[in-house]
Formats: structure tokens, sequence, C-alpha cells
């Protein structure tokens, strides 16, 4: 259920907010009440809390705005600092569907909730089918939650566990269509005790999951943002046959309900494949990029066992390099950003490791930039498509690092000529003496 709070006063918002996120609602609000006519127009909202007494905009105008709207059906609560029965009466026969003082009767707001919540409705595997990629990116999404408000656990880990060897069968089948080796460089994991394991990958892009099941040799869940185009494709269904947790990397309680999916399948005993750099890594230069701390919290979480794991590709060969497990100290959450540049170094090392086992390159051999992200986005034998765009996107962002796009944005505004062509690169001002 999404909920928006129109709102001038900040800790109003705050105090609201919490109470409905603790009943399981998805939280929206804005501060003017001249932005809540277009903002409610350009999202799906099932219920709008609104302050009558906003500064700008008074809640009732607003109220009669939204309802003048054709279709419009969203049901309006007055928020107002007013208690008493003869109040309520007052905003209802204004137009509100309900009402609720701002010294909140948790009872009253848990009712309310209740009152207007619509029940989620499950499609038909023809009806899924027939839905446009956007609306099948919202339904599935729209489906966790609505499973995960009501309380529904992950099923079948242990049977997943038992028909391993048959995905198994299917990943040699894939990896013989797609003509590609493996090559383990070194495997220093064990399965010799009972804790879950996290084998936490590096993200190349192309087949490089495929891949990476097959050099784990155990069942495990993946941790899969942004499935996109795939929920249309043969190999979504391979995955869930597996198991996998989906979510919407922009979607703050998408990420919520797969870190606490996370953390119930591995207290549960199964394992999970994770990529902790959140995207392929198209980087020319940087071996493993920033990664999110999922990973680490998650472990420290359930006392599962981190395995950090390398891959590269050259030709049509993947080479993975396997270091050892190990475990997050107890006072994880007090320095998970240093675990988890611990774990960025140890996948870096097992990397190099990697690189130095092939043959050295000459300069001349070093493919151009735009041909080395090509190629990554080129791998993918089942039309994923994903673009250079979703993994710039995708990727972490450390909000205290300036990005290479923001240093040179102001280029696009320069009229480029022999004086200026320095500012860019090489090839340009190759380029623009040789019109000359």
């Amino acid at each position: 259920m999404k909920a928006l709070i129109v709102d001038d006063n900040f800790f109003n918002i705050k105090n609201i907010s919490k109470l409905l996120e603790d009943l399981g609602v998805e939280v929206s609000s804005i501060m003017s009440g001249k932005e809540c006519l277009e903002n409610v127009v350009t999202n799906n909202y099932d219920i709008i809390f609104i302050d009558v007494m906003n500064p700008e905009v008074d809640g009732i105008e607003i109220m009669q705005n939204l309802k003048s709207i054709k279709e419009f059906n969203i049901p309006i609560i007055a928020l107002t600092t007013a208690a008493s029965i003869d109040d309520k009466e007052k905003y209802l026969s204004l137009g509100f569907d309900d009402y609720i003082s701002k010294i909140i009767d948790i009872n009253l707001l848990k009712e309310i909730i209740g009152k207007y919540k619509v029940e989620f409705k499950k499609l038909s595997l023809l009806e899924k089918r027939k839905l446009a990629i956007e609306d099948l990116i919202k339904y599935y999404s729209e489906l966790r939650k609505y499973e995960y408000d009501n309380g529904y656990e992950l099923k079948h880990i242990e049977l997943r566990k038992k028909i391993h060897f048959l995905v198994s069968i299917i990943l040699e089948i894939d990896q013989i269509l797609s003509k590609e080796k493996i090559v383990v460089l070194n495997d220093l994991h064990n399965m010799d005790n009972d804790k879950p394991k996290i084998f936490a990958c590096t993200h190349i892009g192309g087949n490089d999951v495929q891949r990476a099941f097959q050099v784990i040799k155990t069942s495990a869940y993946l941790m899969l943002g942004n499935p996109g185009i795939l929920y249309k494709k043969i190999i979504y269904q391979g995955l869930r046959m597996n198991g996998v947790i989906p979510l919407e990397t922009l979607d703050k309680k998408e990420r919520k309900i797969a870190y606490n999916r996370a953390v119930e399948l591995l207290n549960k005993n199964g394992n999970l494949l994770i990529f902790p750099e959140g995207a392929w890594n198209v980087s020319p230069n940087v071996f493993v990029m920033k990664l999110f701390t999922g990973t680490v919290r998650i472990a420290g979480d359930t006392g599962a066992e981190i395995i950090p794991i390398a891959t590269e590709q050259y030709g049509d060969t993947f080479y993975f390099n396997i270091g050892k497990n190990y475990t997050v100290p107890e006072n994880y959450l007090d320095i998970a950003q240093d675990l988890t540049d611990d774990l960025r170094e140890k996948l870096a090392t097992l990397k190099w490791e990697i690189m130095l086992s092939q043959p050295e390159l000459k300069r001349d051999e070093i493919p151009k930039l735009e041909d080395f992200q090509d190629e990554i986005i080129g791998r993918c034998n089942y039309g994923y498509g994903f673009s250079l765009e979703d993994a710039f996107k995708e990727r972490f962002h450390d909000k205290y690092a300036i990005e290479e796009e923001e240093v040179f944005a102001f280029l696009k505004n320069i009229d480029i000529n022999l004086n200026n062509a320095f500012l860019m690169k090489d090839k340009l001002e190759l380029s623009l003496r040789k019109k000359k």
C-alpha cells in the first residue's frame, strides 16, 4: 500500500511516516500543497493524508482539486489538530473520506489503513504475458510488497537443494550451447561446516551468473536487481526454479524486503549468490568497483560465511578465483564500511591473480574503451536488453566522490575548435586537425 502525506511540518511528516511504515505502508511526502496535484497524477497512491491547515493552499482546496479530477477514487484523509466528533463530521461533510488527529491514535490509524487497503489481485500466466514490460515490472514489485506485508515466507528451500542436480544439468547444456569454457584458478573455500554461505562474486556481465553457479557447485538463491525484460524470458523461470530474490534497486521498500528475504533464507540454512558491485563492471581500470555494504551486514545478521569469488572472461573462457570462507566480527554494524572495503580488497586481489595468469598484452592489443564496453554489453546470449546506461545507473555511487561525467559535464556547452581541443580526448583533436 502506498500513501502520500501532504503537510508543511517536517516533524509531523516524520512522525506519521514512521507509524505508517510500521504498518507496512510505503510512504511518500511533500511539504507544498501546490505540488500535490502533479505528484498525485504521476504516482499511484492508495491513500492520501492532507493537513487541512497547509499555508500555501489549504487542505480543503487541495482535496477539492483532487476530487475534481475525472475518475479520481483515492481516499483522502484529513489531518488536523482538532479531535472532536463535530470536527470529524465537518470534514467528512466537506468531502474528505476520513479524518484523524495529528495526535495519532495508533488503533484508529490501523482501522483507517485496514478500511482502505486494496487487496492485491494475482494475475494468471496468460494475463502476465499480455502485460507490457513496464507494467510487468510494476506488477512483480507490488506482488513482492504484498507478500511481504502479509507475512508470506520463502518456501521450498530444502526442495531446491534436492533438485539442484537438475539445475546443474541445465547449466551444463547452457554452457555447451554458449560454447564457453570454465577455468578455476584456485578454489580455497570449503563446505565442511553447516554454516550458510554467501558467495560474493565480481560482476563482469554476459553469462557470468550461470558460470558462477557452476563453480560454486551447490544450491544458492540469486540476489537479482532490476530483472526488467528477464521477466518475459524463459531464463527467469529457470531462476525461479533455482531460487531468486528479485528487487527494483531504486525502490527503498524493495531494498528492505530483499535484504530481509536474504536474512530469512540464510537463517533457514539456504545459501546466497550475490554480486555486491551491483552492476556489470564496465570500468577500464578499476578491478573491483565500490561495493554496497549489504553483503557484510547480511553476513553479520545471520552468522553466514562470506566466500569471495573473482571472475574474468577472456574470449570464450571464464576464469574464476575462489577465496577462503570467513565471517565478520560481532561489531560488524560499527565497522560495516571498513569490512566492505576489506571484501573489496579480497576480490581485487583474487582478480589480480587471474590477470597475472594471462599473457602480457602489447599496447596496440589493448582494446579501445568503447570496444571494451560494447563487448561486455554484447556478451549475453539471451538478449537481456541491458545497456551501458543501466550499468552506470545500478552500480554503487559514492556521494563523496565526483564521477567523471560530472567533472567533464561543462564540455557539452563548449564549441570545440583547435584552440580548445586539448580539453577533449586526443582522438577528437586529431580528427579536427584532419578536417582542417
